[in-house]
């Protein structure tokens, strides 16, 4: 009795140090449990978002595609009927999956817009509720520089939409931004569905200020947050959830996103627990039974429970992968059918192997395992397995060193984590790799660069180079092939590409027709250079058409200098405008002098920017004198730049800067607003019987501005000058911009008494057909004609034939840079009336033309009082 009173409290203190034990392992297991099974949830979302992200630079791409082509910038001015034939058909807006296309001006009016119902292939309306996105406010609209553009959610009452908008400029880049393009794809359950499939995970997508949201879905709108991205929470017992914000086009919350899993490490978790509880539920029967006999007895009866059969069943028939590993031979001694099924073993082939024959990782990290799991006396981690037949899986491991037998045992609980690893290697393919061709893209090449220029530090024979590709003429191809043809030539050109590169060089697309290349271990990438042009040799043969391609190819050499992969990417850049615009396929290999020509245009642009707004401009004037009496006729108005530190600047430096930033619409106005103005003061002045005109140059994007002759007759109106007095100076490539809508202005400004020239006549490629298309009244022979009369027999046949042919015509001809008596005499004898050079003068101030004027107007009043 006594010894049962002795054995009594240690038998209350044993059960309830296995009673503490079992709580502490429960709340240990299901915290681990439910940690691991937000960590899988939070890697689903995010995986998710990162495929949410690339369908927006998809969308962001094919807008780009369509935002920068010349039909695209024609059609928000004429609004030709053929380009929504040709391209918005209902089979093409199926191909690009787009339930809406609207084109946009600046001030949010619609140009031309429609909706598409992807499943019944028919044109819609436009939803009401997008008008308050189309303001000039919106990021939809508004549009600060040319590389800007905006993608994201916007809430319709028929749903979410994802909307995407770029602004609309020419075939090179560039502006000015005549508007904004918006393409848009519904949120829907088909658009969902397809996201869900290539993610392989269960979404949904809800407005956040839907009144009808699901319980979970109002629960996590109130407590996501900037902070809080992302957020877990179990939907039964069987599902777990992720919810995250999805913004819309102003950066607020649109959205909620819900990635819905099955709780698989749940269950697997509460299985295991539910083992554990039965194990330690026989200890206690077993103890119960026990307890009046000695300890030693107790503790050999546990030893000999540990080996019994019924163990041995239950780890046998466990759903869950597990084997026992000898800690000191790492022989396994044990494993469940579970696990032999798993790596496709039979009974008993397990035995003859090591822990170093099953872990397909080398020998160096298998020991750094033992030696955690022998100080830790467990370990959890993912490792990689090897099967019988060859194939590494992927595996989640829990680790215990136990004691069995006296001796110590590794027992290891195996997890198959395959089918998420491959989800997640597919994810991270697709977030930096290029949808389109399967090259890297610009992400991926971007951290290249950063571990070449590291590799570069550290090791001191370490070399690389850097080429930036553009296809020459790719816009072209795309305008007059079609987009869906000009995908298919991308791939061709990666493929062509992709084979001239070696092991270990890196072939990106950045984008659009751009690609890039990181050559390792390369100081000259010139060899290179001529294997890709080698390759693009060769016609692409697409749909029974013969593509010939040629790229314009930026290289860096000496990449030591740098430090920043961004660096690097922007000097390649520029080393490839540099080939461009010297004539297409050509390299150039960067030097510092490119880059600071570059930094020089930039200021000189800014510099222009600041001169409108301080009045750094002026006019000069040459006269127009007419060949038969030498007398002044009207004058040209000529753009002239005085800088305040570098003074007079060439317009032949700062006038193509003005074209390309679009300056040349503000200047352009300017110019032709004092140059009326002055020519009213001089009427007003000097008394003139003789028509008496003002010749203002006009540019193709000051002429392609909306409402052009209205704005003319305003400042007509203005300025008080008669449309009979103004004459405007148009090239070859104004009328070649939208030739319709040019001749109707031209008729239109024709008819008001305005006079048009064309200007640098004979330079051109097709002058002869715009004089028979075009209202034109007067040709201006360029001076490179005139110049060489009297040394080149074929140059005076042209001026010859081209005062002959404008007499036919009816036309006026001046004759441009008379420099020598000579010229004027051959002139005068092939009866051209009227010419300019600095035979007569150069052009010179307000203040000297007047003076010029008097002089004449003096003569004429002597002649007038002596008759």
């Amino acid at each position: 009795m006594k010894s049962k009173k002795t054995l009594f409290p240690i038998g209350v203190a044993f059960t309830s140090l296995i009673g503490v034990l079992y709580a502490t392992a429960s709340v240990i297991l299901f915290k681990n449990l439910h940690q691991a099974e937000e960590r899988h949830t939070r890697q689903a979302v995010e995986g998710v978002l990162s495929a949410f992200t690339q369908s927006k630079k998809d969308l962001s791409i094919h807008i780009d595609d369509w935002a920068s082509w010349n039909d695209t910038y024609n059609f928000v001015l004429d609004r030709n009927q053929d380009y929504i034939d040709s391209n918005l058909y209902p089979a093409g807006l199926l191909a690009l999956k787009l339930n809406l296309v609207l084109y946009v001006q600046p001030s949010g009016k619609i140009v031309y817009g429609t909706g598409f119902d992807l499943n019944a292939q028919k044109y819609k309306s436009i939803s009401p509720a997008l008008k308050p996105h189309l303001v000039p406010q919106s990021p939809l609209v508004r549009h600060k520089t040319i590389e800007s553009g905006t993608v994201g959610i916007v809430n319709l009452p028929e749903g979410l939409i994802l909307v995407g908008a770029q602004p609309i400029l020419s075939s090179e880049d560039k502006g000015p931004i005549r508007g904004s393009l918006i393409f848009g794809r519904y949120l829907n359950a088909g658009t969902i569905a397809t996201l869900s499939k290539s993610t392989r995970l269960p979404l949904s997508v809800r407005a956040i200020d839907r009144a009808d949201l699901p319980t979970d879905f109002q629960a996590m709108r109130n407590l996501l947050s900037p902070t809080n991205k992302i957020l877990v929470r179990p939907i039964d017992k069987n599902t777990i959830a992720g919810y995250a914000l999805l913004p819309d086009i102003y950066g607020k919350p649109a959205a909620i996103l819900r990635v819905a899993i099955a709780r698989e490490i749940y269950h697997q978790g509460r299985t295991s627990w539910y083992y554990l509880t039965i194990l330690l539920a026989i200890v206690a029967i077993i103890f119960a039974t026990i307890i009046f006999q000695l300890i030693e007895k107790l503790v050999a009866s546990e030893r000999k429970w540990q080996e019994s059969e019924e163990y041995r069943h239950l780890v046998a028939k466990a759903s869950q992968s597990i084997f026992l590993v000898n800690a000191s031979t790492k022989q396994i001694i044990e494993a469940n059918a579970t696990f032999e099924n798993f790596l496709g073993y039979h009974s008993g082939q397990l035995l003859q192997l090591t822990l170093f024959d099953l872990v397909a990782e080398n020998q160096a990290v298998v020991e750094r395992f033992i030696l955690a799991l022998q100080v830790e006396r467990y370990f959890t981690g993912e490792q990689q397995y090897r099967r019988q037949d060859g194939i590494l899986v992927d595996v989640e491991i829990n680790a215990n060193l136990i004691t069995r037998n006296g001796k110590d045992v590794f027992c290891i609980i195996v997890h198959d984590i395959t089918k998420r690893k491959q989800i997640e290697q597919q994810l991270q393919h697709e977030a930096f790799h290029d949808s389109l061709t399967g090259l890297a893209n610009r992400a991926l090449f971007m951290m290249r660069l950063e571990q070449a220029l590291r590799l570069q530090q550290q090791q001191a024979d370490y070399s690389f180079a850097v080429l930036f590709l553009d296809l020459d003429r790719f816009k072209a191809i795309n305008d007059s092939l079609g987009h869906m043809l000009g995908d298919r030539l991308l791939i061709g050109i990666a493929q062509r590409l992709r084979a001239q590169i070696r092991t270990g060089d890196t072939l990106a697309r950045l984008g659009g027709d751009e690609f890039a290349m990181v050559l390792e271990n390369c100081s000259d990438p010139t060899e290179m250079i001529k294997r890709i042009q080698l390759a693009l040799k060769l016609p692409f043969r697409l749909d029974g058409n013969e593509i010939f391609a040629t790229t314009s190819i930026g290289a860096i050499a000496n990449t030591r200098e740098y430090r920043q992969p961004e660096d690097l990417l922007r000097d390649a850049d520029t080393a490839m405008y540099r080939a461009k615009a010297g004539g297409k396929a050509r390299y150039e290999v960067f030097d510092t002098s490119m880059r600071d020509r570059v930094v020089a245009l930039f200021q000189l642009e800014t510099d222009l920017r600041r001169a409108i707004d301080n009045q750094e401009l002026h006019l000069h004037y040459q006269p127009i004198v007419s060949l038969v009496n030498q007398k002044i006729v009207g004058f040209e108005a000529l753009v002239r730049w005085q800088h305040p530190q570098r003074g007079a600047i060439s317009p032949a430096e700062f006038i193509p800067i003005a074209e390309e930033t679009g300056l040349i619409v503000p200047i352009g106005w300017w110019v032709l607003q004092q140059a009326c103005l002055q020519m009213q003061l001089w009427q007003a002045q000097f008394a003139m019987n003789v028509p008496f005109k003002i010749s203002v140059n006009f540019s193709a994007p000051q002429f392609t501005q909306p409402q052009v002759g209205k704005q003319i007759i305003q400042i007509l109106q203005a300025t008080g000058l008669d449309a009979k007095s103004l004459q405007l100076e148009l090239t070859e490539s104004v009328l070649m911009e939208h030739p319709e809508a040019i001749a109707a202005l031209m008729e239109e400004l024709n008819a008001l008494g305005v006079s048009l020239a064309l200007d640098d006549f004979g330079t051109g490629y097709s002058s002869l057909s715009y004089l028979q298309r075009f209202p034109i009244n007067i040709l201006k022979l360029d001076r490179s004609f005139v110049c060489r009369i009297g040394k080149c027999y074929q140059s005076w046949e042209i001026v010859r034939a081209t005062i002959m042919l404008a007499r036919a015509l009816d036309m006026e001809v001046v004759a441009e840079g008379i420099e020598t008596l000579e010229q004027l005499a051959r002139l005068r004898g092939l009866k051209c009336k009227f010419g300019q050079g600095y035979y007569f003068s150069q052009p010179v101030d307000s203040t000297a033309a007047g003076e010029l004027l008097a002089q004449q107007f003096d003569r004429l009043v002597e002649v007038v009082s002596r008759k």
